[in-house]
């Protein structure tokens, strides 16, 4: 499939490096050299950067929100943050991240186009999605024990650890990132916090809005540092339909990956300070 690395953001030299990492394909520097310069060009004249039209839901909306809002996940990523549930014209929105899966986004959202409620569950999910993995717990013969788990969901990872003195019990929580389609707006400018792949699979299929949590950023610390700040807060940011333009893009073969995640129990001893009566636990059995 097709990945799409957009250029003239940052150094040309680390978009060659990107792309020797990410395919497999020969990069001819001086080519990634002069399209960057000029996608860099093009940007600095094309014009302001527009602001996208934001506009409320529609009322058959609400019971979805309500069901969102009450997501413990909702909760936790937004304890202190107070977003609201709108729609937003997708093509001006800043993206914070250069690179996408452009076959990945399509197969994505083509399931939810045109209808809206499908597009609301895709955009801004009230229920957990499904992940597809394999792997589990695997002793082995020395009675050492390890979890190990296998995706290629990249967005899965730990999201918590908690541990029970009571019960002696460890427990580790997956989740996936980017659950929820996010906008962060910052000085009048609105960035695409969350949602890329579903941001251009969208465009790309014809629709112009998508519905997001809408977020206000008090400094630069809420945005994310995939790109520059100086790109992002520039006179000539990116743009999302930018993913549109092969002038502004570098297309390649994507190279497919998969996450695995391991969690190895370690049993040894170690030598006991006599000089400390501190102790971790209440049973010296």
């Amino acid at each position: 499939m097709e990945g799409r690395l957009l250029l003239g953001l940052g150094q040309p030299e680390d978009a060659i490096k990107f792309l020797v990492r990410q395919t497999r394909e020969p990069v001819d520097p001086d080519v990634i050299l002069a399209r960057d310069q000029a996608a860099r060009e093009a940007r600095r004249v094309r014009g302001s950067l527009l602001a996208p039209e934001v506009t409320p839901p529609p009322p058959e909306s609400q019971s979805h929100w309500e069901a969102v809002k009450a997501r413990p996940l909702f909760q936790r990523l937004f304890s202190g943050i107070t977003p609201t549930l709108a729609l937003i014209t997708i093509a001006p929105l800043i993206p914070v991240q250069p690179h996408v899966h452009f076959g990945y986004a399509i197969e994505r959202v083509r399931p939810a186009v045109p209808d809206f409620s499908a597009c609301l569950e895709l955009c801004v999910p009230s229920q957990p999605g499904t992940v597809d993995y394999w792997g589990g717990v695997t002793p082995d013969d020395h009675g050492s024990v390890s979890v190990t788990i296998g995706t290629r969901d990249l967005n899965l990872g730990i999201v918590e650890a908690t541990f029970a003195p009571e019960t002696l019990t460890a427990t580790f929580r997956f989740g996936r990132t980017a659950v929820f389609s996010q906008v962060v707006r910052y000085h009048d400018r609105y960035y695409l916090k969350d949602g890329t792949h579903r941001a251009v699979g969208l465009l790309a299929q014809g629709v112009q809005t998508m519905p997001v949590l809408l977020w206000d950023a008090h400094d630069t610390t809420d945005l994310p540092d995939y790109l520059p700040p100086g790109t992002l807060l520039g006179a000539a940011p990116p743009r999302l339909a930018d993913f549109l333009d092969p002038a502004l893009f570098y297309p390649h073969a994507w190279v497919s990956r998969m996450r695995l995640l391991r969690m190895r129990v370690d049993d040894y001893l170690a030598p006991l300070d006599q000089s400390d009566s501190t102790t971790g636990g209440t049973d010296q059995g």
